[in-house]
């Protein structure tokens, strides 16, 4: 998977995803190729050194996660909540 920074007049407004695999955990999480991450957990992308920034160090048992991307232009909000591995 490649991450691409996404500018608009020159600005970065996300993180544009590229290379995402059939049943890769990003495409079961509901990401799709060319998906631009714009906001984690309300925090805006404004380069790729800020997406370890706004992910904490490790995601526990009941972290809930919102990401809003932009799909064909439209934001679409993806969330989930943390849960324990069977």
């Amino acid at each position: 998977m490649r991450i691409v920074p996404r500018q608009t007049n020159g600005t970065v407004i996300g993180a544009a995803l590229y290379g995402i695999r059939f049943r890769s955990p990003f495409a079961l999480l509901g990401f799709r190729n060319g998906d631009v991450i714009t906001t984690i957990n309300g925090s805006p992308i404004a380069s790729l050194l800020t997406i370890p920034l706004v992910l904490p160090e490790s995601v526990r048992h009941g972290d809930h996660i919102v990401v809003v991307i932009l799909r064909g232009g439209l934001p679409v909000t993806l969330e989930w909540q943390v849960v324990e591995r069977l």
